[in-house]
């Protein structure tokens, strides 16, 4: 099963190394299939619980855990952002025409606990009512302009795709 990446950025040759296309890291192909459904599996469950005991973490720990904590966010979300970046220089649609209620559950289930987060940092940090307003606030503002990325962003792929058919 040879390596079928062209590409040499640093992204992708750390790919090639860690998928071990043409090594015995992960058995036949079959057995390859089996561990990227695992690790899908694994990820989606990482995606709803770390940020959870992240949340939980600054409940129990108060101010001083803080820090950690955090570091232990930006060490997970880094992952996360070199996955999107391997898949979207890989030109992988990820967005489809419509969302799915297995998709809309998996989005909830893996951003809801970043509200868990800011209302424990908020309970540490003893906010007033005004604070947590705003927050409350800033978070539809910055959802609603999520939405309308992933939208814009669609289009632009849309686009791109009847450009590529031509």
């Amino acid at each position: 099963m040879g390596a079928m990446n062209t590409t040499t950025g640093p992204l992708d040759r750390f790919a090639d190394w860690i998928l071990d296309r043409d090594g015995d890291l992960y058995g036949d192909e079959q057995e390859r299939l089996r561990w990227y459904e695992a690790i899908t599996i694994a990820a989606n469950a990482q995606w709803a619980l770390v940020p959870w005991a992240v949340a939980i973490g600054v409940l129990v720990g108060g101010r001083p855990a803080v820090p950690a904590v955090m570091i232990v966010m930006g060490v997970f979300y880094l992952p996360i952002l070199l996955a999107n970046s391997y898949v979207y220089r890989h030109r992988v649609r990820t967005q489809p025409e419509r969302w799915s209620r297995k998709r809309w559950i998996l989005a909830v289930a893996s951003g809801f606990p970043y509200l868990g987060i800011a209302l424990a940092l908020a309970v540490v940090y003893h906010a007033s009512s005004s604070t947590l307003l705003g927050g409350l606030v800033g978070g539809a503002v910055g959802a609603g302009a999520a939405v309308l990325g992933l939208r814009a962003r669609r289009r632009k792929q849309q686009a791109f795709e009847l450009d590529e058919s031509e």
